[in-house]
């Protein structure tokens, strides 16, 4: 978890930031828990990359598993991915 003083700024940063991510990955915005996220996959030769961004307040969640590209392993990311719990606290205004 990274915490931001300034959570909008922060926010305009790594949205610019997703979009460096390779051509031919697989980038979505989705809500999770309640939550706006991002997600994105990127496949390459010898290593793939998942992550995954969740913002609650001034407070962003990151996720990420480094792979071997060959193995198949889509099904046990997103089951540690939604595996994701967060403190007891109200849900952040959207």
């Amino acid at each position: 978890m990274v915490t931001y003083k300034d959570a909008d700024a922060a926010k305009k940063y790594f949205d610019k930031s997703w979009l460096d991510t390779p051509r031919g990955s697989a980038i979505r915005e989705l809500t999770f828990r309640d939550r706006p996220a991002r997600e994105a996959w990127v496949k390459g030769t010898m290593r793939s990359f998942a992550g995954r961004s969740v913002w609650m307040g001034n407070e962003q969640y990151l996720l990420m598993v480094d792979y071997d590209a060959p193995l198949d392993l889509k099904a046990d990311i997103v089951k540690f991915m939604n595996s994701l719990e967060f403190p007891s606290s109200p849900s952040p205004k959207q």
